[in-house]
């Protein structure tokens, strides 16, 4: 888990490589690193942005889980499986936060 939790982190870091508008995971990312620096740097102004890519977050995740309900499970990758499951870690850390 560790060890995908730091793949999909460098993947955010380097070069695009998802699809933005319809992966939930670069934004829930986005949303769980702007709240976490804003609160260390005591900055509610960045706090208050990573509500933004917080509901895209949610949004792309709708979509794909409706897309998943559609095609059905026979069609769907470990790959998109995983992305979800940590779009939806780091959502949850976003809220706990």
């Amino acid at each position: 888990m560790i060890d995908n939790c730091h793949r999909y982190l460098g993947m955010l870091l380097g070069p695009p490589a998802f699809d933005r508008g319809s992966n939930p995971l670069p934004h829930a990312a986005e949303a769980l690193v702007m709240s976490h620096f804003g609160k260390l740097n005591a900055s509610p102004q960045t706090v208050h942005n990573s509500i933004a890519p917080y509901v895209k977050a949610l949004k792309a995740l709708s979509a794909k889980l409706a897309h998943f309900q559609r095609v059905g499970t026979s069609c769907i990758e470990e790959e998109e499986v995983m992305q979800l499951v940590f779009a939806c870690l780091f959502l949850s850390f976003w809220e706990v936060g």
